[in-house]
């Protein structure tokens, strides 16, 4: 089967680090965002696809941005002990060069002893380069999935991050940026519309963020008791 990985930059091409600035992302990203997929998917992602995710009450999206231009996206599921990445991606013209790492540090960030401790996530099996560069930053290959994506029969790699693991990613080395592993958001929950996304972009986004977290928390223990 034919990948992505024939556009993948080399381990050895350097580029110098860009810091970016990580935030919700919004509807008039999406331009951008789509471009994104494209250019790193073999099966990429349509708007419906991303719109399908976002209105679901647990799922988040966010862009990291340089100056005014975004460089890559992560959307992910928020459960009550880990978050679960469904699509992460970085523009081709700045892979290797950090981001993909600050927007996992991003994810990290969110993780706590008394509450989320795990990261987790599928890759397709033959995307070596997404699995180096996830166990740089400190995730662990827990198993494998049989025949898990539906568009080419693949396995995938079940990868998963521990806060306070051994190998938590001290040497965070930027890596090529993965292929897709998604299961094409699955429902989960209610499936009440979330649309705040839609909104303008927010003034203090780690404010918000922190705020729309507690709501979802909220939410999920209210779930649990009913």
């Amino acid at each position: 089967m034919a990948t992505d990985t024939q556009r993948a930059v080399t381990p050895t091409e350097k580029k110098e680090k860009r810091y970016v600035h990580i935030r919700w992302l919004i509807r008039r990203d999406m331009l951008e965002v789509l471009a994104a997929e494209a250019a790193s998917f073999e099966f990429a992602w349509q708007e419906e696809d991303f719109l399908r995710c976002l209105r679901q009450r647990n799922c988040i999206g966010m862009v990291a941005e340089q100056g005014e231009v975004v460089v890559g996206y992560m959307i992910y599921e928020l459960h009550k002990a880990k978050l679960h990445i469904i699509n992460f991606a970085v523009s081709p013209s700045v892979r290797r060069s950090g981001v993909g790492a600050q927007m996992v540090a991003k994810l990290v960030s969110k993780l706590s002893d008394h509450k989320r401790r795990h990261i987790t996530l599928e890759t397709r099996e033959t995307n070596v380069l997404a699995q180096v560069f996830f166990r740089a930053l400190g995730f662990r290959a827990i198993k494998n999935l049989r025949r898990y994506y539906e568009d080419s029969g693949e396995d995938a790699i079940y990868m998963r991050y521990t806060l306070g693991d051994s190998q938590d990613g001290e040497d965070q080395t930027p890596g090529e940026m993965p292929e897709k592993w998604d299961a094409r958001c699955r429902p989960i929950g209610d499936r009440r519309e979330r649309m705040e996304w839609l909104g303008p972009a927010p003034e203090e986004p780690e404010q918000e963020e922190q705020e729309e977290e507690e709501d979802e928390e909220e939410d999920e223990e209210e779930d649990e008791e009913d």
